[in-house]
């Protein structure tokens, strides 16, 4: 699952993947503990298998980026990344730069950001 195509909500803002034609990209802060205000599933619940679906995270990760209200102002994107044994999601409040990446990831800026 690569960082492509457009995720829009009924209400504004829209998302817009990071990844640029057939080059996977993902934040160059997406694995930084201080650049984060959140990550589903939260720490210390169970993780989520690796086979789950990376699509339903995104979509979840997205809407609590977006409507919760003590991250919506901070969350600028989300990364989702599937590791060997599970697979995660980060709000992140600091985007950094655009850098390739192989991993398994899809990355969403705020189309407002």
């Amino acid at each position: 699952g690569a960082c492509v195509g457009t995720w829009v909500r009924l209400l504004l803002p829209a998302w817009r993947g990071l990844d640029d034609g057939a080059v996977k990209r993902l934040f160059n802060t997406a694995f930084n503990p201080s650049a984060r205000v959140f990550q589903l599933p939260a720490a210390g619940d169970p993780p989520l298998p690796a086979n789950a679906e990376m699509d339903a995270l995104a979509i979840a990760c997205k809407a609590k980026c977006l409507e919760d209200p003590s991250l919506s102002t901070a969350c600028q994107g989300v990364y989702v990344y599937r590791s060997a044994s599970s697979l995660v999601c980060y709000g992140l409040a600091d985007l950094g730069v655009p850098m390739a990446t192989l991993l398994d990831s899809q990355c969403w800026i705020k189309a407002d950001s």
